[in-house]
């Protein structure tokens, strides 16, 4: 049984609570920021978890079913859990643990069954549509308003919604706003976190039943992508703070595909990037001037972090002379192109170039079953 369950499950006697309790208030005091310095952090979140169980605050205790709530449905990332965790006052972090660690850990927690079902639901619903367009030649409102508002409010279902329910719609319009709209969904969480090469075989039957043509691909990315997460997930230093030298030695002292090396790069920087970013000297420009490098940035990102490289570098060469109003003028400048790499990093301009899972969806097999037996239906009248 997984630790995070016994935990759960078994009960606790007033004594070991109680020690547990002081055990974790020694822990808080060790505390700096975000990072928890305990040399065992894998017992501080043991503990941790049981013990929001057993918590006088209501919010604590119900906050680890509502994680497990998410995770079974697919939905515990990063975001989701610190959104949950700052309902509560900020339980997990408070005791240093990180809401990668903690993500982690929990969706191992539950069964991939219960991720894939989440999933599942709303693939096999767009693939359903499909078939109606193909069919029908176009989708009703009633049927597209039966999906959930997390689906609809992701990005793609615009698009989705105007060509599958138009009849003037070419089919190749809606194959490719419901690839999109799938692969959005997919990527929006962590269903396939569970994937490994132990149960692909199980998640292959599972994404074809469903309606994803091009499964294959899928679980082969999504192999790639989960090692990626757990190398940064088992690293031995901050990724939100990690020099890229640092990222280097973590990817030699392994044995990562091509692909894997490539997203823990990727990883790293949106690590780094996720809350802006600090800029104040040239050792952070040259820091983060190599994580984009190394994830494949292109374009203005990396032409205005070379801009703040040199002018930090001349700034402390003197090339600028003394006067205040010439050195004010370049420390302004500074700011600008800092704030314009802040816009380009939140608007997702300045993304490394990488292949997101990208989901092919293939008409639903009911509605191909269905077809074969109009044909020969069909076939049978014609013949009297």
């Amino acid at each position: 049984m997984n630790f995070g369950m016994e935990l759960y499950q078994n009960k606790v006697s007033a004594n070991e609570l109680q020690r547990e309790l002081e055990a974790l208030a020694d822990a808080e005091d060790n505390v700096k920021g975000d990072t928890f310095n305990d040399k065992n952090p894998t017992s501080a979140f043991e503990g941790a978890w049981a013990n929001s169980f057993t918590s006088e605050n209501d919010k604590v205790k119900e906050l680890g079913n509502t994680l497990l709530k998410l995770a079974e449905k697919g939905r515990l990332t990063k975001e989701s859990f610190e959104e949950a965790d700052s309902a509560t006052g900020g339980y997990f972090k408070k005791l240093g643990i990180s809401s990668d660690e903690a993500v982690s850990k929990i969706n191992k927690l539950v069964d991939e069954a219960s991720q894939l079902s989440s999933m599942s639901g709303h693939i096999s619903a767009i693939s359903d549509t499909l078939s109606v367009k193909q069919e029908d030649g176009f989708v009703s409102a009633e049927t597209l308003s039966g999906f959930d508002a997390e689906v609809r409010g992701l990005e793609s279902w615009d698009r989705f919604q105007e060509v599958l329910g138009s009849a003037t719609s070419s089919y190749g319009e809606c194959q490719e706003a419901a690839a999109a709209l799938a692969t959005e969904w997919v990527n929006s969480s962590d269903f396939l976190r569970q994937l490994t090469e132990q149960n692909k075989e199980y998640y292959a039957t599972q994404l074809e039943a469903m309606g994803v043509e091009n499964y294959q691909e899928v679980i082969d990315y999504a192999l790639e992508l989960n090692s990626a997460k757990e190398a940064l997930t088992q690293a031995g230093f901050d990724v939100a703070t990690a020099a890229d030298e640092e990222i280097q030695s973590l990817i030699d002292t392994g044995t990562y595909s091509q692909i894997a090396q490539q997203e823990i790069w990727n990883l790293a920087l949106a690590k780094q990037t996720e809350r802006g970013i600090t800029l104040n000297t040239s050792a952070d420009c040259q820091n983060l001037l190599a994580l984009a490098q190394n994830a494949g940035v292109t374009g203005d990102a990396i032409t205005i972090l070379a801009q703040l490289l040199e002018i930090y570098n001349n700034l402390a060469a003197g090339t600028y002379g003394t006067n205040a109003q010439v050195i004010d003028a370049v420390k302004n400048k500074a700011e600008s192109l800092k704030n314009q790499l802040n816009n380009i990093l939140a608007s997702g301009a300045g993304d490394p170039v990488r292949t997101d899972l990208q989901i092919k969806v293939s008409p639903s097999a009911k509605s191909k079953a269905g077809n074969a037996g109009k044909d020969a239906a069909d076939a049978y009248l014609d013949a009297f």
